[in-house]
């Protein structure tokens, strides 16, 4: 009873922070530099003249921050990839050397192992992909 109230307060508190995330949005003006046209009196946007200004630094700037998160990337699976072998070498020590009762607990504990590190297995090849893709948008 303890641990269900326990979990329904922790979804509430989880749904509460992730609608304050969804719903608090940044207000963006627009300027009047470099796009409207000064001698119009209803102040029309010439596209020819338009230049949102500073993207190109933003995108060079982004750069350092690209490699830095793939660095970080690479040290996290590989540390992932030392704890998952370790883990299962000692999983399958316990099952080798265990009773019947104790391989059956094994198995079961197996289970949530093994789709664990496939999940992991599979984000850590899918966010480099992600990487790549948006370091060729950059150029």
């Amino acid at each position: 009873m303890k641990q269900t109230k326990k979990l329904k307060g922790i979804i509430i508190i989880t749904i509460i922070l992730a609608m304050i995330l969804i719903f608090s949005q940044a207000k963006v003006y627009a300027s009047e530099e470099g796009g409207l046209e000064e001698d119009s009196s209803e102040a029309i946007l010439d596209t020819n003249k338009f230049n949102p200004g500073g993207l190109d630094d933003a995108f060079d700037d982004a750069g350092g921050l690209v490699d830095m998160g793939a660095t970080l990337i690479g040290i996290i699976r590989v540390i992932g990839i030392i704890v998952t072998v370790v883990t299962l070498m000692i999983l399958g020590i316990k099952y080798m050397t265990g009773s019947v009762q104790e391989k059956a607990d094994y198995k079961k504990t197996m289970i949530p192992y093994l789709i664990g590190v496939a999940l992991f297995f599979s984000l850590s090849q899918i966010i480099p992909i992600i990487i790549d893709f948006a370091s060729t948008l950059n150029n």
